[in-house]
This record gives C-alpha cells, structure tokens and sequence, in this order.
C-alpha cells in the first residue's frame, strides 16, 4: 500500500469552503474545502451526503480533528468547549476586555477553553464604582496569564487600565491583543511599568486572516511554556 493511500490524521483550521458542481448538477455534487495544518494546506472534496452535514455544521475558522485519505475526506470533527482538543489543563487565563469587545472575548475565551485553557472572563458586573471588586482582583492574583484585548476602549475604561495595572504590578505574563484598526501603545506608566517587571510588551494582532489559527496557536504557546 502506498504512502498517498494511507488515512492521515491532523488537528487543522478551514481556510476556505466552496463549490464548483457540474453544469445542472446541485451544489453538493462539487463541494470542496481548504484545510491549513501548521502551515501546509490540505484541500479534500465531500461526496454529496457529507457535504450537507459539513456545509450546515461548520464555517471557516473551525478548528477540529481532520482525518483523509490522498483527496477525499474520512472524518471531521469540529472541537468545542465541550469536546476540546486537549483535556483540561491547569493553566489559567485572564481576559480583560472593553465592553465593547465583550461579542469578540467571549470567542477569545471560547478558543482558547477548546485547547484546554481555564479561562476565566468577567461579565462587567464585578467592577463597581471606581473600584475592581474583590474576586476580580482574586482572578487576577491566581492567573498564569493576562490576556488584555487592546483597543482605544480599552484605554479610555478605568476598569481596564487598572486591571492591566494590577497584573503588571503583580508581574503577571501580560499578553496583549490588538483588537482594532491604527497604532495602539500602552500609556506611558503602563508600558514603563510593564517593561520594568516584564521587557518589551509584543502585541498579537488577530485582525488579519484566519484569527482562529492565531488565537490556537498563542494557546498552544501558553499551555508548552508553563
């Protein structure tokens, strides 16, 4: 049995998903989709029965479990909260958010608890007055990382900045995500403080192509370097 005939197994992303059936034929009958695996690309065609069933459950993005044979696909599937590609893990994760971008930290989360991230987000009712309530600053104190998603929201929230500013303070590993268009830099004191405990702070900008792929790889990267 040749190499190309072997079933081969990878955790991949959809790039792309499109159709080019024969003339007068139904969409399903040329259904293909674009797969990326660390950077090599898999394209497969779906016979008729599995295009339905993919096309109506997935989308570009989707991170899961792809398993095919030289061009055709064997099975697929698509990891979630609930059938996450790793187990549980014991590393922690904080995301701080503008609310704003509560529809975008929310699928942050969800990726990130996927690859076997505790994530932990606040829903904006922990943070009273001009004060961070005492659980938000318990999650701060016990986290692994501090995701911050950077926007001019975010700067312009007194929630905010003092969150970033506790886990600076309590030299957390700060990972910040630039969330929208422009230049963005952490204000004077937070970028001296945070390169005082911490270096030059290095931004992920997920506003680019495939953000699913990004947002898996920096969680690989925070589960290896624990």
């Amino acid at each position: 049995m040749g190499i190309f005939s072997r079933k081969k197994h990878k955790t991949a992303s959809i790039r792309r998903i499109w159709y080019s059936p024969p003339p007068g034929a139904p969409w399903y009958y040329g259904t293909y989709v674009l797969f990326e695996a660390n950077g090599e690309y898999i394209e497969v065609k779906l016979n008729k029965r599995q295009a339905k069933r993919f096309v109506k459950a997935n989308g570009e993005g989707d991170t899961g479990h792809l398993v095919y044979k030289g061009k055709s696909l064997v099975s697929w599937e698509k990891i979630s909260v609930e059938r996450p590609l790793r187990e549980r893990s014991d590393v922690s994760v904080f995301v701080s958010y503008a609310h704003e971008w509560f529809d975008d930290a929310a699928y942050i989360a969800q990726v990130f608890e996927t690859h076997g991230l505790n994530v932990w987000i606040d829903s904006g009712e922990l943070r009273t007055g001009d004060k961070l309530g005492s659980r938000l600053l318990r999650e701060i104190e016990k986290t692994d990382y501090f995701v911050a998603l950077i926007s001019p929201e975010y700067f312009a929230s007194p929630w905010c900045v003092r969150e970033l500013e506790t886990a600076a303070a309590k030299e957390k590993k700060i990972l910040p995500i630039k969330m929208s268009e422009g230049d963005l830099l952490l204000p004077p004191h937070i970028r001296s403080l945070y390169k005082k405990k911490l270096g030059d702070p290095v931004f992920l900008d997920i506003r680019r192509r495939n953000p699913t792929a990004k947002l898996a790889e920096l969680a690989e990267q925070m589960l290896d370097r624990l």
